[in-house]
């Protein structure tokens, strides 16, 4: 293979450990599946192992989610994708639409396993131009975003293609943000990472949450001092000011933050908190106004309580 050839959909990439968690299958299904019923067909290296293609985890991914609607594998196992999506739409518990975009996160996934950017893409503008902010979140960004990080433990995958990923998600997520309508009179948000802190993934996500439903938010990036943050609250009127803690490497730095932010915000702004690092500061200390949220489906609920 020529160095800059890129890689077929169905070319051999996967161990079955990695479609065990591509798809949600134990190993020992696929490969009952395959052995009794030939619902895929893997290729074998030489010393014998099985490799799989992204169409063969398209293809269990289906499998799966039409045997959990209650159709017996032995009758699905031998039919073409386009005849399992209309038994998933049979089901009255099953959503169609969310039965297609189930394998984007997969797919996304297999082209940033071959650096493919041009492929992964694409497949995040198709999602997002079919689906609802916030199904797009829960269905495509976040399951990928788990795919992403089971991929790094098992060093599948590297921090080139990480940062493939990283890109392409900030660049979606942040133009989906912008191009929101506002609601007259909804309460707005200023987001942030603190200084040193890069991770801001998940605070697109909570600012698209939030632009959908109509607040104004601004979303300022990683880095951003206490004090910037004050002066764009000021400006903007924001309610809420989001700071989202990836790692805290200086706890008393963050606490130093938050204190400056606690004594400077307009009267009745609230500081929202959330993220991985949020473990690692002691509540007790936290000013008064601050926040925190361990889960986006919190914020969802916190976010309808102050809009209803």
């Amino acid at each position: 293979m020529k160095t800059n050839e890129r890689l077929r959909d169905d070319a051999p990439i996967y161990t079955i450990k990695s479609v065990a968690h591509l798809t949600g299958l134990p190993a020992e299904t696929i490969r009952a599946w395959e052995r009794r019923y030939a619902a895929v067909q893997p290729q074998r290296t030489d010393g014998g192992h099985r490799m799989y293609s992204a169409g063969d985890v398209q293809r269990l991914s289906l499998l799966r989610r039409a045997v959990g609607a209650g159709h017996s594998i032995g009758r699905i196992a031998s039919l073409p994708e386009t005849a399992l999506l209309p038994l998933l739409a049979e089901d009255p518990s099953t959503d169609a639409q969310s039965a297609s975009t189930h394998v984007v996160a997969d797919r996304v996934y297999a082209a940033l396993l071959r650096y493919d950017q041009a492929v992964a893409a694409r497949e995040l503008e198709a999602a997002a131009a079919l689906l609802p902010p916030r199904s797009l979140l829960y269905e495509v960004v976040l399951p990928l975003l788990g795919l992403i990080e089971r991929g790094w433990e098992n060093e599948e995958l590297g921090i080139a293609q990480e940062h493939i990923a990283s890109s392409l998600l900030r660049g979606l997520l942040g133009t989906l943000l912008r191009l929101a309508e506002t609601r007259k009179g909804a309460p707005g948000a200023v987001l942030a990472t603190p200084p040193g802190d890069l991770h801001e993934l998940g605070l697109l996500c909570v600012g698209l949450l939030m632009a959908s439903r109509g607040m104004p938010t601004t979303f300022l990036g990683s880095q951003v001092p206490a004090k910037d943050l004050v002066m764009a609250a000021r400006v903007t009127g924001a309610h809420i000011v989001g700071l989202s803690l990836g790692v805290v490497f200086d706890p008393v730095a963050i606490l130093g933050e938050l204190d400056y932010l606690a004594a400077h915000l307009p009267r009745g702004t609230q500081i929202w908190l959330g993220g991985r690092g949020v473990a690692a500061l002691e509540v007790e200390r936290l000013p008064p106004r601050c926040r925190t949220f361990t889960a986006l489906q919190q914020v969802e609920r916190e976010l309808d309580l102050m809009l209803s």
